[in-house]
């Protein structure tokens, strides 16, 4: 059995409650494994699940909530994968009790995990000086275990700058460093200074369209990067707001809420009933984003900018008025999470199989430091008696069934 393990270490806020919310991170998914304890205590995936990612940290409801995320895979999905859930096992990206979490599929990490792309740079114990800030992973020896950091500046291979793990003398000397070839430098991928240790870094109140993404660190130290939104304000650019990380000076990238990602857009049955003669059904609309900014007023212009820019639908890309229309009968339900519905009428009295299938975008939106997925619920809806789904884009239908299309592009 082959496991792959990685480790990034992030931060962000969230509202502590139960144990999921106290030591889970935000988003759909994750499930509550088991909390820190003096003693290690082992979290245990099932086999069935080939790629996790696993969350070590906790939440407070406060900027200084911090994971570490470990990205595993295996090529055998039978039995289960179990590790230990303590600082010794997985660092230790916060002070305090923590608790180990886990969901399946991987981190999107917006970098390459290739092998081949990555230049090694130094042996265990040795010296190097990045050009700028890159990204540089410490590899232990004999595993596949990886520690990933933002370092900038002259920096050893060895446990002063990355985690410490369980090995003989003989065993780290086959640890090694690698920086990742071709990766963009840090200063000229968006980043600018906002602030120095002890001051602020200001947002900037752009639109709900943006985010700003804060990074603190210096030299050697580890970046430690948090969200920020428009409407935060400033942030305090100090150890104590990341986590005691070491550093000097705050960098700020301003970033879209909506990633350059496609707007698919495709009929869901929700409701069908065999030999009834019809009636008035209630289906669920509205988002199911989790941004801070869903609903507001200029998020919703900002998304509806997205979905006419082009909608994918049965493998193809709409044209920009053919979608700017669907956007406009859509829009009402940008407005509002999905806790709504709409009266949907269905049938003409005569008995036969009806269906209700309902209009259902996605797309991408960013909640954490990665990309999360939501839908959009329109109260756009056919009713026919076919077991087939609609094959034209609502506003489009020729016919009762939705089988034959108006001309569009």
């Amino acid at each position: 059995m082959l496991w792959l393990l990685v480790l990034i270490t992030l931060n962000y806020g969230a509202y502590a409650q139960s144990d999921k919310d106290q030591f889970c991170p935000l988003g759909d998914g994750w499930k509550f494994c088991v909390k820190e304890k003096t003693n290690v205590q082992t979290c245990s995936i099932p086999g069935n699940i080939g790629r996790a990612t696993i969350s070590y940290g906790y939440n407070n409801g406060k900027h200084d909530t911090a994971f570490s995320f470990y990205d595993i895979s295996h090529t055998d999905s039978q039995g289960a994968f179990e590790f230990g859930c303590s600082d010794g096992r997985l660092g230790d990206p916060a002070k305090g009790w923590k608790g180990c979490c886990y969901r399946e599929g991987p981190i999107d990490y917006n970098y390459s995990l290739n092998a081949a792309d990555w230049e090694i740079i130094a042996g265990y114990d040795g010296a190097w000086k990045t050009d700028g800030m890159k990204l540089v992973k410490y590899v232990k020896s004999g595993s596949s275990q990886s520690f990933y950091r933002w370092m900038n500046g002259l920096i050893s291979c060895n446990e002063d700058y990355f985690p410490y793990w369980d090995q003989s003398k003989s065993d780290k000397e086959g640890n090694r460093c690698y920086q990742l070839e071709n990766y963009p430098n840090y200063k000229s991928s968006g980043f600018i200074p906002c602030g120095q240790n002890g001051g602020e870094c200001d947002v900037p109140d752009i639109n709900a369209d943006s985010m700003s993404l804060v990074a603190f660190g210096s030299g050697g130290a580890p970046w430690t990067m948090t969200w920020a939104y428009s409407s935060t304000g400033a942030i305090q650019c100090s150890k104590t707001m990341f986590l005691g990380s070491g550093g000097e000076y705050c960098d700020i990238q301003n970033r879209t809420v909506f990633p350059n990602s496609e707007v698919i857009g495709k009929w869901e049955q929700q409701w069908n009933c065999d030999g009834c003669t019809g009636g008035k059904y209630a289906i669920t609309e509205g988002t199911t984003a989790q941004s801070p900014q869903a609903g507001k007023p200029s998020w919703v212009t900002a998304l509806g900018d997205v979905v006419s820019a082009g909608i994918t639908f049965l493998g193809g890309k709409l044209a920009s008025d053919i979608s700017g229309a669907i956007s406009d009968l859509a829009e009402p339900s940008y407005t509002h999470t999905e806790t709504m519905t709409c009266e949907a009428q269905c049938g003409n009295g005569t008995a036969a199989d009806w269906h209700i299938y309902q209009w259902v975008m996605s797309t991408d939106e960013y909640v954490d430091m990665d990309p999360s997925s939501f839908n959009i619920n329109a109260c756009q809806y056919i009713c026919n008696s076919e077991a087939i789904p609609p094959k034209c884009p609502p506003g489009y239908c020729a016919d009762f069934a939705c089988q034959t299309c108006t001309s569009y592009n």
